[in-house]
């Protein structure tokens, strides 16, 4: 659905209340177009049902392009079902609330450099809820994660205070093993969270999972620096030898990391997750952990020629709780 040849104008396509729109196999919905800005268009559709021709056929969803009009496109109190993924935004940040998003084939919304505002939907039975790709960090807050196999993969650098207010129940990998996580992808250097600025991680109904060895500092400018800041009620969950590195050791690295009211846990409690490392061009007087649990791990915290703060936790069940080198004198 798009206007042609005109980008002042836009095609809207209004559904009515109560309509439902079949698909055939492998068709699709789309709106706007990926490429040219004169082709322009909206949906706006409430109460609306989405689905395939019957449950053994797949169609293609709802494809809301770069060129659709993201304050003119509304999809609230709709059914979106039975297709190989329900929403798939493609540069494009418009927003869905209130729906039913539920028994698609892969992802239930799939989001290529988009910021959707996903607002009291409930998805359900999905093999994935919401799915991002690295340039993707909508606002995701009072959904329902029911029986999806990962409820929500987000890449670490894109949550700065979008993820708060879900719930998630039974959601289950193939082989039944519990997956109610926020699941952080990303790892190493080229991934971390490398902007000035403080990347809020609000507490959710579900703990953030650490997929891969999350790095938190700001290059080469003694004047900036990325900051964690976890906030009151947070868990972590790490995966097995995963940790968290804070600052790096060469001038203008500079990293730091504020968790108050944190528990940093392992994902199974038999495979311990590795430690919390503060290098030595890591912001000292800009670092603390106070009233946190750390536990199940290998390394604890570990200052390495750094002086964080770490104040009323408890440290429990850890190979090592907290280590420091020679030139390190931390606030303990």
């Amino acid at each position: 659905m798009e206007r042609n040849n005109n980008g002042s104008q836009l095609s809207i396509l209004s559904i009515a209340s109560g309509v439902t729109m079949v698909f055939k196999e492998n068709n699709g919905l789309y709106i706007g177009n990926s490429d040219n800005s004169n082709y322009r268009g909206a949906l706006q559709a409430q109460n609306v049902i989405f689905t395939s021709m019957d449950s053994t056929t797949l169609w293609d969803g709802l494809i809301i392009q770069n060129h659709a009009d993201d304050a003119g496109t509304i999809i609230d109190s709709c059914v979106i079902e039975n297709g190989t993924k329900a929403v798939y935004f493609n540069n494009s940040s418009p927003t869905i609330s209130n729906s039913v998003l539920q028994n698609n084939e892969d992802q239930a919304i799939l989001c290529n450099g988009a910021d959707p505002t996903i607002t009291g939907n409930h998805f359900l039975n999905n093999p994935a809820g919401i799915d991002l790709n690295p340039g993707s960090g909508p606002t995701i807050t009072s959904n329902t994660f029911t029986s999806n196999q990962y409820p929500i993969a987000i890449w670490a650098a894109r949550i700065d205070s979008n993820i708060h207010g879900n719930t998630y129940d039974n959601n289950l990998l193939p082989d039944s093993t519990v997956s109610d996580f926020i699941y952080v992808q990303g790892t190493g250097s080229s991934e971390r969270l490398h902007e000035n600025k403080t990347y809020d991680w609000l507490a959710d109904g579900a703990p953030y999972r650490i997929t891969g060895d999350l790095e938190v500092w700001e290059d080469d400018d003694d004047n900036q620096v990325a900051i964690l800041k976890i906030h009151p009620g947070a868990v972590v969950a790490f995966d097995q030898d995963k940790e968290i590195i804070i600052g790096q050791n060469s001038n203008g690295d500079a990293g730091a990391l504020q968790a108050d009211e944190v528990t940093f846990t392992a994902v199974n409690s038999d495979e311990r997750w590795d430690r919390i490392y503060f290098h030595d061009f890591g912001r000292d007087d800009l670092s603390y952990m106070d009233n946190c649990i750390l536990e199940y791990s290998n390394g604890g915290v570990y200052a390495d020629n750094s002086s964080p703060t770490i104040t009323n936790s408890i440290f429990r069940d850890n190979i090592t709780g907290i280590g420091v080198n020679l030139n390190a004198s931390p606030t303990i």
